[in-house]
């Protein structure tokens, strides 16, 4: 007997919900590492209108990453054997790695842009 597909929908827009919180909310992570006294309430004010461009600017910037290593899991797949999945691994990990920078400067500026006197806000 399969799932009823009710619970793998209401799942999907949880997760969904969550992630676009998550994103908008992760604006705390640079205030931390600045050591500036940024709260909860204050992100979610001063992204208040700016959630779709911050959910969207993540997604464009983790995409090409994203992207490259699924094509390379794609290619990789049919013919696996122990040195492709080793090299494929190291691969991926590097691309996780380069993908953890970009998201990282993603944040930065995105702070940058909402809570420095600097920025456009």
């Amino acid at each position: 007997q399969s799932p009823a597909p009710e619970g793998g929908i209401i799942g999907l827009i949880l997760m969904c919900a969550f992630s676009v919180l998550a994103f908008r909310m992760s604006l705390v992570l640079p205030a931390v590492a600045v050591r500036s006294a940024v709260s909860w309430v204050q992100v979610w004010k001063r992204t208040s209108g700016f959630t779709w461009p911050i959910v969207f600017g993540a997604i464009l910037a983790a995409a090409p990453l994203s992207i490259g290593s699924f094509a390379l899991g794609l290619l990789i797949t049919p013919d696996i054997t122990r040195f492709t999945h080793m090299t494929s691994t190291v691969v991926l990990g590097l691309a996780e790695a380069i993908l953890l920078v970009v998201s990282v400067g993603y944040l930065s500026f995105a702070y940058q842009w909402f809570f420095e006197p600097t920025g456009h806000r």
